[in-house]
């Protein structure tokens, strides 16, 4: 079993190159099998440390979670720039 990127046209490599050492939100939503109801949510913020086309993005998480680390198996065509009000700049999942 491989997990990863299988359609490497998703893969966008100059965004790619930009993300590490941004910081990032996380807002997962967990399902259970078969159920319409989320059966946990989950938030956490970290500085991407690397980003591999297969593996992922690679984040040190800070916060509560600080010292941990997690991989987000996603592919950075599905996160997008937005303007945070007096921030600066911070990336939001699609």
């Amino acid at each position: 079993m491989t997990i990863g990127i299988e359609k490497p046209n998703l893969w966008d490599s100059a965004f790619a190159k930009m993300l590490p050492g941004q910081m990032v939100l996380v807002g997962l939503t967990y399902f259970a099998e078969n159920s319409e109801e989320p059966s946990a949510l989950e938030q956490f913020f970290g500085r991407v440390v690397a980003v591999d086309k297969r593996m992922g993005i690679l984040l040190s998480l800070e916060g509560q979670r600080a010292g941990e680390q997690f991989i987000l198996r996603q592919i950075p065509v599905r996160f997008r720039k937005r303007r945070l009000a007096n921030i600066g700049y911070g990336l939001r999942k699609r």
